[in-house]
């Protein structure tokens, strides 16, 4: 019984101590206009205004006997509110996205079992990949299969990346995400739903 009481103590400290982490995660700042590299979390940072989170969505789908290959980069523009926010501000740039795909019923079928790929987070300028062998080999690669769902993070962390784009003519400084499955049949294979973090920089007069 006398070695019980130091234990419980120890334990009620952890507890506060996780209690207050999270606290401070919730209200953590989006990172100074010269940060390169960001490392926060990929969502809405609450206590600054000027970075928000933009949302797309794609459906992905391949015809009979051609491979699926997919590649996305950090131009925001396609998101369904960027015009909301790109018209109030001059600069901007990505400071993070989030890729979740939502595969369709259908494609956990027999005739799709062979099916297998990658899908990688990448930097920089890539190529898409042509292969399983060079998909594997690109960023940090994770392997797939079509009925299985995926989460994965892309943070900026290039001098290139980071550098504030225009709103007027946004562009790409990365691509983010490829991937690669080889050949099967012609299937819808599900959804991709994309959150993009933005930060804004010089408000329009």
């Amino acid at each position: 019984m006398a070695g019980s009481a130091p234990q419980n103590s120890r334990m009620r400290r952890r507890r506060r101590i996780t209690k207050s982490s999270r606290r401070a995660e919730v209200s953590t700042m989006s990172p100074p206009p010269n940060t390169i590299a960001y490392k926060g979390p990929v969502r809405t940072v609450s206590d600054d205004e000027t970075t928000v989170t933009l949302f797309d969505s794609f459906d992905v789908s391949t015809a009979a006997g051609t491979s699926f290959v997919l590649k996305f980069d950090n131009n925001p523009s396609s998101a369904r509110n960027w015009t909301e926010y790109s018209t109030s501000w001059n600069n901007y740039r990505v400071l993070g996205i989030r890729y979740r795909y939502f595969p369709a019923s259908v494609v956990n079928t027999t005739s799709l079992v062979g099916n297998f790929g990658y899908q990688s987070i990448v930097h920089g300028t890539v190529a898409s990949p042509a292969s399983l062998p060079q998909a594997a080999s690109t960023g940090i690669a994770a392997p797939w299969v079509p009925f299985q769902r995926f989460n994965r993070v892309w943070k900026m962390q290039e001098v290139a990346e980071a550098t504030f784009g225009l709103c007027s003519a946004p562009a790409s400084t990365s691509n983010t995400l490829v991937a690669f499955m080889s050949a099967g049949a012609a299937v819808d294979y599900g959804t991709i739903m994309i959150e993009y973090l933005v930060q804004f920089k010089t408000h329009t007069l």
